[in-house]
């Protein structure tokens, strides 16, 4: 079986070790291309900065290297970005969600108030509506924006089904849905390609 891996980086050795034994072969098929926004910004002034995603992370490299504030990241993926740079993460979520992981450092005494929020111009998380639900200030900062990827003939043609589907976001699942076939398999990573998977999925038995 062929696994297809959407997610922006190059497959990781240890899933293409994990296809190997598993007697599959691995065909990256990003979903989405990032464009920097080259966005100015500080980070003083916050007492939190949350990462949301390991480009974010890449992106915003200088800035958190010269931050005073504690630094949380949103996932581990995004912790290990951060921490490859010689910058000290604070803590990470377990993928299950922002509003999760803010409630989990609420209830465990973290004194949260005016955030710093570095992510992709549009956000997983509805930032107005966490702010609200737990009375704290999130100031988002932009510092890249993701766009569907134009798949070529070529590419389409290596699409082998069945096949087994790595989902790492909504907005790739949206981007690849159309490709997805029948007997297809999908692992989808993180809530945000977890909730377009089902959402998929829905559409297609109301159709």
């Amino acid at each position: 079986m062929l696994w297809i891996e959407t997610g922006i980086a190059l497959p990781k050795a240890t899933l293409i070790n994990e296809a190997k034994n598993a007697n599959a072969s691995v065909l990256h098929l990003p979903a989405l291309s990032v464009i920097d926004l080259h966005a100015e910004f500080s980070l003083k002034g916050f007492d939190a900065v949350f990462v949301a995603s390991p480009r974010a992370a890449g992106i915003a490299c200088a800035q958190l290297k010269t931050c005073e504030s504690d630094i949380y990241a949103i996932g581990e993926g995004t912790a290990k970005a951060i921490e490859k740079e010689g910058i000290a993460v604070k803590q990470f979520g377990d993928g299950s969600g922002a509003e999760t992981f803010i409630f989990s450092l609420k209830q465990n005494g973290v004194n949260l108030q005016n955030i710093a929020w570095l992510s992709a111009e549009e956000t997983a998380a509805d930032l107005p509506e966490l702010a609200q639900k737990f009375k704290i200030k999130i100031q988002h900062i932009a510092v890249y924006k993701t766009v569907p990827a134009i798949f070529s003939k070529e590419q389409i043609a290596k699409i082998k089904h069945p096949c087994k589907w790595i989902l790492r976001s909504g907005k790739g699942v949206y981007a690849v849905q159309d490709l997805f076939k029948e007997n297809d398999i999908f692992e989808p990573i993180g809530k945000s390609a977890s909730d377009a998977l089902k959402n998929f999925f829905a559409t297609c038995l109301n159709t």
